[in-house]
């Protein structure tokens, strides 16, 4: 205490520095040595939870390889289970998503079933389906009438009278049938999240029930574990419970794989008729251009 005085401040200030220094510098060489995972590899059930969060790639963190085999092995074993493991969720993906439209289907006719059984609903309902359909063709053969609306016509009386509303009635079913299988779509796919909305929550009151956690952070947890994200600032204190919750967390990623080819489906679906679109728009004003160059040389 007498070394710190009013007279030599800044030699006391450098002194504590030094010890500090000294503080930090045997600190980092203590965790340098003895530094582990939260939790040990030697225990078999960690080893399992391990090996889980290898191939799915969502590396929690708090179970690591602290020996050289093991990081040896486990670079092996990641590289033949993380491609096999996302084939499998690609082909589930694909397998279970038309099953998935076939049930929403038998579901959504159930409901109609259930909501319209009173003869009058069903009329009033075919009406507006009558009413919507002859707005379709009217406008489909108001469209195929503007290529021959501008310009001298040339009539072909074979051609007008036979072709063209046989093209009009192809044109018209063809745009119904897209957009009702967009439609479709769509409500298939909200359908699907909405589905892996309630299995998240339903998945996090199991979490809330076999861990410490509360609600709020079950979600946070399932999310980031179904994402394949896995920051690892949250993990439960008894790692068995990860191999209850591997089951759910790979249906999770199989359910996120259908929703993407479902949502993939719709985007190819609406990128093929916007070009349908700009052919059209191209078709349409070449052959204008076509019709006016034959009058300037009539």
């Amino acid at each position: 205490m007498n070394y710190c005085n009013e007279n030599n401040g800044i030699k006391c200030f450098k002194k504590m520095r030094s010890y500090l220094e000294e503080i930090e510098n045997c600190y980092i060489r203590w965790h340098e040595v003895n530094k582990s995972p939260s939790y040990s590899m030697n225990d078999f059930v960690n080893s399992l939870v391990y090996s889980f969060s290898v191939y799915t790639t969502i590396g929690w963190g708090n179970i690591a390889a602290d020996t050289t085999a093991c990081r040896i092995a486990t670079v092996l074993y990641a590289i033949i289970g993380i491609p096999l493991f996302f084939a499998f969720a690609k082909e589930a993906g694909l397998y279970f998503r038309p099953i998935f439209i076939n049930l929403f289907n038998k579901f959504e006719k159930w409901c109609n079933r259930k909501c319209c059984k009173n003869g009058s609903a069903m009329s009033i309902e075919d009406e507006e389906n009558d009413e919507a359909r002859n707005f379709k063709k009217k406008r489909a053969k108001e469209r195929a009438s503007e290529l021959y609306s501008d310009g001298p016509q040339l009539r072909v009386p074979e051609f007008e009278d036979r072709i063209i509303p046989k093209l009009q009635r192809q044109s018209s079913s063809l745009s119904m049938s897209g957009e009702d299988q967009l439609e479709e779509r769509r409500r298939v796919f909200t359908a699907g999240v909405a589905v892996l909305i309630a299995y998240f929550l339903v998945n996090s009151l199991v979490l809330k029930m076999t861990t410490e956690f509360d609600f709020i952070t079950s979600v946070y947890f399932s999310f980031t574990s179904v994402a394949t994200i896995g920051f690892g600032d949250e993990f439960p204190n008894h790692p068995v419970v990860l191999l209850y919750n591997a089951t759910f967390i790979a249906i999770g990623l199989v359910m996120f794989s259908m929703c993407y080819f479902i949502l993939q489906e719709e985007i190819r679906t609406k990128a093929s008729k916007a070009s349908r679109k700009a052919r059209k728009s191209f078709s349409k004003y070449s052959n204008v251009v076509i019709q006016q160059a034959k009058y300037e040389i009539l």
